[in-house]
């Protein structure tokens, strides 16, 4: 937890675009030599453009989950019934698998869908700020640069909405998975169906 805090004070936004800054000239020669070794073929520079985006989303995107599911593990150690598994000699794996595992659990699953819309969002936002996918490759951070100038959103204010309408569709569309996964893994849910 104290790494989570440390990461948690740094400005995440800078240093993801210090991070894909900083790889961008390797792009060049990791893309060719997928392509040439590899079956993505052309879209080898997109997939690479990707992926540094992604690594450089993953160191951060692990602290709110790991905060919440920590502090649930904590609440749920000292309920009654867990106290209760341990006077009864229960081991320590019984009781983090039996007890406290599928409380934590919907509150994981919620945490890692979060996590895949903030990848998400980090990718609109480099790629709006033009440090992520090239434009020939669609992403909606390019299509919502294209759209953002101020005489340009007077003028044509469809250039801007028909990119953001689906961004925000797309983060709903996360929220409601995670939401709909934590009802199938609910434990207490289960019990009244």
């Amino acid at each position: 937890m104290r790494v989570g805090e440390v990461l948690a004070g740094l400005p995440t936004l800078l240093l993801m675009l210090a991070i894909t800054a900083a790889f961008r000239t390797r792009i060049n020669d990791v893309a060719f030599w997928l392509q040439d070794n590899t079956f993505l073929g052309s879209d080898a520079r997109t997939f690479v453009k990707f992926s540094i985006i992604v690594f450089a989303t993953v160191p951060f995107a692990w602290i709110g989950t790991s905060r919440i599911v920590r502090s649930q593990a904590l609440a749920i150690r000292e309920e009654t019934y867990v106290l209760a598994a341990e006077a009864m000699g229960a081991s320590s794996w019984r009781i983090i698998f039996r007890h406290i595992l599928p409380g934590v659990l919907p509150l994981f699953v919620v945490g890692v869908s979060a996590g895949m819309a903030g990848t998400a969002g980090a990718e609109v936002t480099l790629s709006f700020l033009g440090l992520g996918i090239d434009p020939p490759t669609a992403s909606f951070g390019s299509l919502i640069a294209a759209g953002a100038g101020p005489q340009t959103f007077e003028r044509y204010p469809h250039l801007l909405l028909a990119p953001a309408i689906p961004v925000t569709l797309f983060f709903f569309a996360w929220n409601l998975l995670g939401d709909a996964l934590v009802d199938l893994l609910e434990p207490r849910t289960q019990a009244l169906r």
